[in-house]
């Protein structure tokens, strides 16, 4: 019994210590999401980690590029862009 309960703790504590690795090395937009995320999975045995998993976004690799409206290289083929017409000239 106690061989058992040794090896759920170790894996108990293992897959905390990588998920809590996983989530100093993602990218979150929120700091305070981070914080609640690592307490969140030493709260919850096995469960936590499961549940947090979707949070996780790698970090980009280079420089972000926004592009605008003349930049598509596909246009859109409806009128949804043409505010005037959907308006009636804005008025």
């Amino acid at each position: 019994m106690s061989y058992l309960l040794w090896c759920v703790a170790l894996a108990y504590v293992g897959l905390n210590l990588w998920v809590t690795r996983k989530i100093n090395k993602a990218r979150y937009l929120e700091e305070d999401r981070r914080k609640t995320h690592r307490i969140f999975i030493w709260l919850l045995p096995f469960l936590g980690p499961l549940l947090i998993r979707r949070f996780w976004k790698t970090p980009t690799s280079g420089k972000l590029e926004i592009m605008t409206k003349s930049d598509r290289k596909k246009r859109s083929g409806g009128n949804t862009d043409n505010w005037q017409g959907l308006t009636g000239n804005g008025g």
